[in-house]
């Protein structure tokens, strides 16, 4: 059956001679549906043309950040399959769902029909497909924003923002409840997926159809703590590290007596209070 397709392409990937190439060659091997490149600066100019416009699949040219920013334009998310193509920085939920860096097998899984109903998250009125985090992390991705006209790009652009969070970080006590449980904690992962960013796994044991959020809480007081608990989450042993809570629930809440930022998916969201909760197989993804 032929397939209108919506391909959503980050416009850093077509800086990219590689990964230009790379989606060609996928495209090739999607003859005979029609396709429509997509090309957006912003998720308001995205948001307006999908809402004007019908397609049969939603295929995502880039990472976790503009997948989120898609999951934020479409008016229902549940109604459209997304397919993922994974050109970004991390491309940790393509990790989740198995998706290869094969364009021949990416090709196949969007003219398939196997779809995978995931949770979405939303927070502070907008949705998150991956992680919501608060404390260090969230710094960073403050100071990112700071630095959105850097001229680095990959990990790289993460150096001084992670360099700038240290020299600047204040452990904060958050208090955090998931479904009336409460707990404190120096840093909170909230999630949706193994996969936290690269070769990191946070929460360890989530699974993205189970109707809930997954949250690890440690104590991240110094930059050694920091040091124990990336060789952990690298090796897929967070949840059982020495001072790690590991929790699950619908309903979340977070709080803090000092100005403490959270981030979704990567992005800087704003500052706690932050409440998310869970909709339980909220988006259809083609998968493998």
């Amino acid at each position: 059956m032929k397939k209108r397709i919506a391909l959503i392409i980050n416009p850093l990937v077509l800086r990219d001679n590689k990964k230009c190439k790379f989606l060609e060659r996928l495209i090739r091997h999607l003859r005979g549906h029609e396709i429509e490149r997509l090309v957006f600066q912003s998720p308001k100019d995205l948001k307006s043309h999908l809402y004007t416009s019908r397609y049969d699949v939603i295929c995502i040219a880039g990472g976790d950040g503009t997948l989120n920013w898609v999951i934020n334009s479409l008016e229902d998310p549940g109604h459209i399959p997304i397919s993922l193509i994974p050109l970004g920085t991390s491309n940790s939920f393509s990790k989740e769902l198995n998706i290869s860096l094969d364009p021949l097998k990416i090709a196949a899984v969007i003219k398939g029909d196997r779809i995978r109903m995931v949770d979405m998250g939303v927070a502070g009125g907008r949705r998150f497909i991956l992680v919501l985090g608060v404390g260090f992390d969230a710094m960073v991705c403050q100071n990112m924003r700071k630095m959105a006209n850097c001229r680095y790009r990959g990990y790289f652009r993460y150096v001084i923002p992670i360099i700038k969070a240290f020299r600047g970080y204040r452990a904060p006590e958050l208090h955090i409840s998931a479904d009336g449980i409460k707990v404190k904690g120096g840093m909170a992962v909230v999630s949706n997926s193994r996969y936290y960013g690269w070769i990191f796994k946070v929460t360890d044991r989530a699974r993205c159809d189970s109707g809930k959020l997954d949250i690890c809480v440690f104590s991240a007081k110094s930059v050694w703590e920091f040091i124990i608990y990336s060789f952990f989450s690298s090796v897929g042993r967070f949840s059982t590290t020495k001072g790690v809570r590991y929790l699950q629930g619908e309903e979340i809440s977070i709080d803090s007596k000092i100005r403490c930022p959270f981030q979704m998916d990567g992005d800087f969201g704003g500052f706690v209070p932050v409440n998310a909760y869970v909709i339980p197989q909220g988006i259809p993804f083609l998968v493998p």
